[in-house]
């Protein structure tokens, strides 16, 4: 993580698991991330190894 993501990551208020299914082989899994002023949606892709493949991220509303 760049150093200016991890400063916002560690002022999060909220981290909340909104869903989780199979998709492709992989865990995806949907997470609502509140902030003072600013809520981001982060949907995360796992493989079965339990490593990362991908994640994104998007403001909600």
């Amino acid at each position: 993580m760049k150093p200016r993501a991890s400063a916002l990551w560690h002022r999060r208020q909220d981290v909340v698991q909104q869903s989780q299914s199979l998709r492709g082989g992989m865990t995806l899994r949907s997470f609502r991330v509140r902030f003072a002023q600013k809520t981001l949606r982060l949907w995360t892709f796992t493989m079965p190894d339990g490593k990362l493949e991908q994640y994104i991220t998007a403001a909600a509303g």
